[in-house]
């Protein structure tokens, strides 16, 4: 029993690494993808090079090419947009075409002869591709079954059991090391995945650090992202005050549970949070014009003001603007604006959210002055 429960957790904690880094996995296998091509379309033009000097060879020249076509055909078909995202299949695809070669030439060219090549396709194929094991077995079985039926058949018994034994054997090989390589490989994305979220995340909120924000600025400057509809600029009313009265533990503890609802919102709106520094945090949004964003805002507002985890009720106040009004490339300008409405609220009595507006220009130098004197609470 405790064998079957220790299998289940292997396998459960298996499926979850395999979804944590399935970028990672599709990077690998589209890279596989086409270095299978280019290596096969290699392997088989050297039969052809060869023909001149093989009467075999020679007489297996249209097969080599039709074998090259579908190759270069598969290549061709997979830089399709709805089918690039699908680079597994392509690798699978590729491997049945070079398989269904070899099974011709094992069985049907060589029918006096024992099998050779395809021996170490069955070896190399899982070791070749990062997929659910379980699949790559069935695939792995279902063409050993077909070759070992077809070999019975043309070759006879004597050659058929020595194609079946050999080509086991090495089948075996392939899935017991292809599997142990896979979980190598996929355990090695997950530390490297683990690496990259301490970098970019803060340890005390869970949110994305100040690193990640301006490496996503970097990005929308330079196209290579999703660009945000919409900046928020946040603020934690009387941090200081309240660190003062309960602590630096205490406030430790706000900051974590802030943090926490700010994720939770994450899950509920097209949103990206980010510790800005302190008790300040700043925000993108995506696909929501000014005011509903707004309304999104007020609504977490209320709910950082229902906190029931903290010593005293808290307050946040809020700065936001829209990207789409506006053409900044630079998106710190956008961070800017977002900020100067921060400010507005808070010389407006705090605990409330303000939209940026060209008028927030005209009095800012009031407001500045109204906190020159002053750390932001």
């Amino acid at each position: 029993m405790q064998i079957v429960d220790r299998l289940g957790k292997q396998k459960n904690t298996f499926k979850i690494l395999f979804e944590n880094n399935a970028e990672s996995i599709l990077l690998y296998n589209a890279n596989m993808f086409s270095t299978l091509i280019a290596v096969g379309i290699i392997v088989i033009f050297i039969p052809i090079l060869i023909s001149p000097f093989s009467e075999s060879k020679s007489r297996l020249i249209p097969i080599y090419l039709l074998s090259i076509v579908l190759l270069l055909l598969t290549f061709l078909i997979f830089q399709l947009k709805p089918l690039k995202k699908r680079p597994l299949f392509g690798v699978y695809l590729v491997f049945a075409i070079v398989f269904s070669l070899s099974i011709y030439l094992s069985v049907m060219n060589s029918q006096e002869q024992r099998a050779t090549i395809i021996l170490g396709l069955f070896c190399i194929f899982p070791m070749c591709i990062i997929d659910r094991p379980y699949r790559i077995k069935l695939f792995s079985i279902g063409l050993y079954l077909v070759h070992t039926f077809l070999a019975f058949m043309q070759k006879g018994r004597i050659l058929g059991i020595d194609d079946a034994v050999n080509c086991f054997c090495f089948l075996t090989l392939g899935i017991v090391v292809g599997n142990r390589l896979i979980q190598i490989r996929v355990e090695a994305f997950e530390s490297k995945r683990q690496l990259i979220l301490d970098r970019e995340t803060d340890d005390l909120t869970g949110l994305k650090n100040r690193r990640k924000l301006f490496q996503l600025i970097s990005e929308f400057e330079a196209g290579d992202n999703n660009v945000p509809s919409g900046v928020i600029m946040m603020d934690i009313d009387n941090f200081k005050d309240y660190n003062d009265r309960f602590g630096h533990a205490a406030g430790d503890m706000l900051l974590h549970h802030f943090g926490k609802l700010l994720l939770r919102y994450e899950d509920m709106f097209k949103v990206q949070f980010f510790r800005y520094g302190g008790e300040e945090f700043t925000g993108f949004a995506w696909g929501y014009h000014l005011s509903e964003l707004q309304s999104i805002v007020e609504a977490l507002k209320v709910s950082v003001n229902g906190m029931t985890n903290c010593c005293q009720e808290v307050g946040v106040s809020i700065g936001i603007t829209d990207c789409e009004t506006k053409n900044f490339r630079n998106y710190e300008k956008y961070i800017e604006l977002a900020d100067k409405a921060l400010y507005r609220a808070k010389a407006e009595g705090k605990n409330r959210v303000v939209c940026f507006d060209g008028s927030i220009d005209c009095d800012l130098s009031v407001i500045e002055k109204t906190f020159a004197n002053n750390t932001r609470k």
